[in-house]
């Protein structure tokens, strides 16, 4: 039974994490999403930016595969409801490719 109390607890550490980190994270990623991205200034509508950073280094940059992953997870997040405002995103990102 030791087993099962500690795995249960190291569960929830694990879900309490995800939790708080969670909408940090996604808000980061939202950041560097399009026109309307905190981070992503001068991108057009639904690109994802890659790398944000215009000066030390130069890396500018967006990249098909890694914003179809970005584009996985927040599908996801909407077709399970989690959160249905993410569609127009989800469309600019469509129309975008």
């Amino acid at each position: 039974m030791l087993c099962g109390s500690v795995f249960g607890h190291q569960k929830s550490v694990v879900e309490e994490y995800i939790a708080k980190e969670g909408p940090i994270a996604k808000a980061g990623v939202l950041a560097n999403i399009g026109a309307e991205g905190s981070r992503s200034s001068g991108a057009k509508t639904g690109v994802v930016i890659a790398s944000p950073s215009v000066e030390d280094p130069d890396y500018l940059y967006t990249w098909i595969r890694d914003s179809s992953l970005v584009f996985k997870c927040l599908i996801d997040q909407y077709t399970l409801g989690e959160d249905r405002t993410l569609r127009g995103h989800i469309d600019d990102f469509v129309w975008s490719q």
